[in-house]
């Protein structure tokens, strides 16, 4: 018993000599993941005046954002400059010490678990001064948490619980029905994985209204050794709601991105139900698009310069376009692919049903630039089916626009206007004429309500349903 009873003690002695270490592996872990972030957008965090104790520690983390000088266009569609600005904000911590952890009556072994909270109103610089709201309202807090695990793998969970504001007037609402943020980063940040649920939004204001429900959205990515995260996402988006002119219903998208052989390859898959625009009906859609052949290095490269670009000057980042044209030939020196595998749209008019597949060639004569014998070795091959309707309609409104341009280019005073529904009758003819010519050529063949058409593409040579391709069809 005596001997059980010294092994308990000891046990519970080392025990309680651990929390001063755990602390100290904390405040390490801490700094580590902080420093190991990178410093993009101007968004920087710091961690200071950390204070370590026997169970338990004070940390202060320090966020600062800096915003550059940058061009918009105000709501008269003038171009303007904003002024640079500068946000900060000192956020403390309270932090207890593994291996157990007692909070909110839930244990956790670990090294360490750390917790903060911020309340409305949430000022940066005392620029923000409070808002009046009814006395009905709820207002908003941030709950953020942080768990290092005995791997020093690190659990953040940021929470954004219920609020209802409501404005003095009983104008205007908002309705937040809970929002959490979930993510574990290893200890040297090459693997992430997280996932967002947001429950509901209602904002109600007297010239719009907004409705979202059920945006969640998960993710797992590892950091490959070039430089460049892979793995898979997936976000979903029950209903959206935005005034009387825009609702979306259960739109889906997931995305899988890999490298083998320094090849980066990425698929996206999406689907909708439907959207309602302006009045008009679109979907169900759903695409399958698939890149692939893509020289990993390079990417990786071309990532590390897009980033460098979001914290220098507007000047230097309008070079973006031109930085990312001159990768080309090096993002694309192994060939590349790209498969739509699956697309199909129902608009209001009709449908569009497409298969498509476009491979670049290999790079064997180690030319900086995108030479024309790569260009002409593209070869590609696509399907499209489309509804009748929908493209008569669509060539209609093209040849009416037509129309109307060349009679506001007319010299001739004496030419007579021609009325709108002149203008109409005559682009329904012409379309008419032409879309029987190109069905007779072969152009388009018909198949019950739809025409289809194949295109192909070999050795810089295009062919339409294996007849070469001839501008003319063009002409209207």
């Amino acid at each position: 018993m005596k001997k059980l009873i010294g092994s308990i003690g000891a046990l519970a002695a080392v025990g309680l000599l651990s929390y001063p270490g755990f602390g100290y592996l904390v405040e390490k872990g801490l700094q580590h993941q902080i420093n190991a972030m990178p410093k993009q957008y101007g968004m920087v965090l710091e961690l200071k005046d950390f204070q370590r104790h026997w169970f338990t520690s004070e940390a202060k983390l320090f966020w600062k954002w800096d915003i550059p000088a940058h061009l918009k266009q105000n709501m008269q569609g003038q171009t303007i400059t904003v002024s640079p600005k500068h946000y900060e904000k000192e956020i403390q911590l309270h932090i207890y010490h593994g291996p157990l952890v007692i909070q909110n009556f839930k244990p956790f072994f670990g090294v360490g678990y750390a917790s903060t909270q911020f309340k409305w109103p949430f000022t940066a610089n005392n620029e923000v001064a409070p808002v009046e709201f009814a006395k009905e309202s709820i207002l908003p807090q941030v709950n953020v948490t942080m768990a290092l695990d005995f791997l020093m793998h690190t659990h953040w969970k940021t929470e954004v619980p219920q609020f209802k504001l409501i404005d003095k007037d009983k104008k205007s609402q908002i309705n937040w029905g809970g929002f959490v943020l979930k993510n574990t980063i290893s200890a040297n940040l090459n693997k992430i994985k997280g996932s967002l649920d947001l429950k509901d939004l209602d904002i109600k204001k007297p010239d719009a209204n907004l409705s979202l429900s059920a945006l969640d959205s998960e993710y797992d990515f590892k950091l490959d050794p070039v430089g460049i995260y892979v793995g898979d996402a997936d976000f979903s988006l029950n209903h959206l709601a935005l005034a009387k002119d825009v609702e979306i219903d259960k739109l889906k998208i997931k995305n899988i991105a890999d490298i083998h052989d320094n090849l980066f390859s990425t698929r996206f898959d999406g689907s909708l139900k439907s959207a309602n625009i302006n009045g008009f009906r679109f979907g169900p859609f759903n695409a399958d698009i698939k890149i692939s052949q893509i020289n990993a290095q390079a990417l990786a490269k071309a990532q590390e310069t897009f980033h460098q670009q979001q914290n220098a000057s507007p000047s230097f980042r309008n070079k973006g376009f031109l930085s990312v044209v001159a990768a080309l030939p090096e993002l694309l020196k192994f060939g590349a692919k790209l498969d739509l595998t699956q697309f199909h749209l129902v608009l209001p008019e009709g449908t569009i049903d497409s298969h498509l597949s476009l491979s670049v060639p290999a790079d064997d004569t180690q030319s900086p630039m995108m030479n024309l014998q790569r260009m002409q070795a593209l070869t590609g091959d696509a399907n499209f089916n489309v509804s009748k309707t929908l493209l008569n309609n669509w060539l209609i409104d093209v040849l009416q626009k037509q129309i109307q341009s060349q009679q506001q280019l007319s010299l001739d005073p004496a030419a007579t206007a021609a009325t709108p529904q002149d203008i109409a009758q005559m682009a329904t003819s012409r379309t008419t004429e032409k879309v029987d010519a190109l069905v007779k050529a072969g152009v388009l063949v018909e198949q019950g309500d739809k025409y289809t058409l194949n295109l192909k593409l070999q050795n810089g040579q295009v062919t339409v349903n294996n007849l070469p391709f001839d501008p003319a069809w063009l002409y209207f």
